[in-house]
């Protein structure tokens, strides 16, 4: 993380990513994204139905 001064505001603490810590979070939500992957690969059809339809119901309810 990097921390920078705001300029408009010198109260203000601006913070970021570091070019390495960027790339720690890419490898981190890969792995993530990898480890969900392998554990839906896993689970029967009538399991994988029930989820589908459970996302369509949050989807829903996040277009309110």
């Amino acid at each position: 993380m990097e921390r920078l001064a705001d300029p408009a505001d010198g109260r203000v603490t601006r913070i970021r990513a570091t070019e390495e810590g960027g790339a720690l979070v890419l490898d981190v939500r890969r792995s993530r994204d990898a480890w969900l992957v392998a554990r839906l690969l896993e689970l029967p059809p009538e399991d994988l139905r029930l989820l589908n339809d459970a996302a369509a119901v949050l989807r829903a309810m996040a277009d309110r």
